[in-house]
C-alpha cells in the first residue's frame, strides 16, 4: 500500500469523496517541516517526500497538510492486516503499509490465485486504499514485483520472466 499514511488519514478524517485538494503528511526533520507522505494528487502536483512543507505550500496553496502520526499508522495497519486473515491464516506485516500473505494451499478455497488477487484488491480499494499487489512463487519475487513492477501475477514457474524487466534495485 504505497500511500498508506495518506489513505489512512483520509479514512480517519472522513475525507469527502469529491475533495480535490492535494494531501500531504509532514514531520519535523532537523528543525524543518518536511513531507513524509503524499497522496496521488499531491504527487501529480510535483510534491514528494523530503520536500520542505513551505516549498510545497508555495507550489500548491490549496494543499491540505497534517502532522505525521507514525504510531497510529502502525497500529491501524496491524489492525487491517489482522482482518486479512480471511484470505490466509499466515499474514506477516513486513513494514507499515507492507504485508505478506502466504496463500499457499488457500487457492482451492477461493477458486485460484486470480480470485484471491481480485478479492483482496477489491476489498482494499473499496475501503479506500491504493494497492500494489503481487503474487509469485516466492516472497522475494512478489516483493520485487510490487515495489518495482507495479504488481501483478507471475504464473507458477514464470517468476524469472516476470522479474526480468525490473531494475537491479529490485534484487
Amino acid at each position: 500500500m504505497p500511500r498508506w499514511p495518506t489513505d489512512r488519514l483520509k479514512q480517519r478524517k472522513r475525507w469527502p469523496e469529491g475533495e480535490r485538494r492535494p494531501l500531504v503528511i509532514y514531520e519535523t526533520v532537523k528543525g524543518a517541516l518536511r513531507i513524509c507522505a503524499a497522496d496521488a494528487r499531491a504527487a501529480q502536483a510535483g510534491l514528494a517526500p523530503g520536500m520542505a512543507l513551505a516549498d510545497a505550500r508555495a507550489m500548491c496553496p490549496q494543499l491540505a497538510a497534517f502532522e505525521a502520526a507514525p504510531e497510529k499508522d502502525a497500529q491501524d495497519f496491524h489492525a487491517l492486516a489482522e482482518k486479512l486473515i480471511c484470505f490466509s491464516p499466515l499474514v506477516y506485516v513486513h513494514a507499515v503499509g507492507e504485508a505478506f500473505i502466504d496463500i499457499t494451499g488457500c487457492e482451492r478455497l477461493f477458486g485460484g490465485e486470480a480470485a484471491i488477487y481480485a478479492g483482496l484488491e477489491n476489498r482494499l480499494r473499496q475501503a479506500g486504499y491504493e494497492t500494489r499487489l503481487a503474487i509469485a512463487e516466492t516472497a522475494g519475487a512478489a516483493w520485487a514485483m510490487a515495489h518495482y513492477g507495479g504488481g501483478g501475477m507471475a504464473p507458477p514457474g514464470d517468476a524469472r520472466r516476470a522479474l526480468a524487466g525490473l531494475p537491479v534495485e529490485a534484487l
